[in-house]
């Protein structure tokens, strides 16, 4: 519990000393993003990728809003955190809900050991498990998979921060 409460607070500083830097898209009162001020959410699509994003109900082009970046958990999609958004937006913060790779229904993020194994002690999974390299082919040499690769090997660092250069030009954070 005490691990959850520092997590909290050291996201609500980085967020907060985030909000301090003013993104190149202040004061852009661009028609694609004013149509959208007082709704729920807008559409980002970016290199097959459909994130989501949600505006604060009183978004002004020329006042920095704190933005928080969600990413789904695996074989979900950005739609995940549409709750989420939705009590960020009545708090005055924006958010982007990314899209991860994969087909419809896989979505999944590369993270350690997650479509690189075996890892520096060995393969990250038991012998036996089940090898979801194959929905993700597009992105991965299956035939390298030790039977433990279970996201999509596309560069998901790549995809967040490509994702957030774009937020940073359209709004105001």
């Amino acid at each position: 519990m005490a691990h959850h409460a520092w997590r909290c607070v050291l996201t609500a500083a980085v967020v907060r000393a985030a909000a301090e830097v003013r993104s190149s898209g202040c004061g852009v009162e661009s028609t694609d993003i004013l149509e959208y001020v007082g709704m729920e959410s807008l559409p980002l699509a970016l290199d097959g990728h459909n994130h989501i994003l949600t505006l604060p109900q009183d978004y002004d082009a020329s006042t920095p809003v704190p933005l928080v970046l969600y990413m789904h958990g695996w074989g979900g999609d950005a739609s995940e955190g549409a709750a989420f958004a939705s009590t960020a937006r009545k708090k005055g913060i924006a958010t982007a809900a990314l899209e991860g790779g994969g087909p419809e229904g896989w979505q999944s993020w590369n993270a350690g050991g997650s479509s690189s194994s075996p890892g520096p002690r060995g393969a990250t999974c038991k012998p036996g498990s089940t090898d979801y390299c194959s929905y993700y082919a597009e992105t991965c040499d299956c035939d390298a998979s030790d039977g433990c690769w279970w996201t999509t090997c596309e560069d998901s660092t790549k995809i967040l921060l490509d994702a957030l250069e774009a937020v940073k030009k359209m709004l105001c954070v």
